[in-house]
């Protein structure tokens, strides 16, 4: 798989992160009804295996954050991990924000996140690319 396919998802405080695929990402529908697409993107080993390393009671944690389920519904970890994949695929679908570089002319993806060595959670891939495109260098540095 590319990293230009790749999308990373992190919770708000980076205690949770997640690895998909556009194509696994876009299973999730942003408007209507959404169970059938978050149950599918539950089914893929690779999205699973990544939450497989979490405890259930760090996603509840970090779900409990947004206030929309009581403690009783946090106690199920099973709709937990579709909650969790439900805020992770919508997230990510609204940030596939697209930008084009005037200096070089390059698409940036202005919310992906890649270091340098291609490995996620690093710096935002547009913050990256003005680093290293001199034109754009020149143009962040005269405001």
């Amino acid at each position: 798989m590319s990293n230009e396919n790749k999308r990373w998802w992190t919770e708000s405080l980076g205690r949770i992160e997640i690895e998909m695929t556009l194509e696994q990402v876009e299973m999730v529908p942003l408007m209507g009804q959404a169970d059938d697409g978050v149950y599918l993107l539950s089914q893929e080993k690779d999205v699973m295996a990544q939450l497989d390393k979490y405890t259930p009671e760090l996603i509840a944690e970090c779900l409990k954050e947004y206030g929309a389920w009581d403690d009783e519904e946090l106690k199920d970890h099973k709709q937990n991990i579709q909650r969790l994949l439900w805020i992770a695929a919508c997230d990510l679908q609204e940030k596939e924000d697209i930008i084009t570089c005037t200096g070089c002319e390059k698409t940036v993806h202005e919310y992906a996140y890649c270091d340098k060595d291609g490995s996620p959670f690093g710096d935002c891939c547009w913050d990256k690319h003005i680093d290293e495109c001199e034109s754009c260098k020149e143009d962040a540095e005269n405001g």
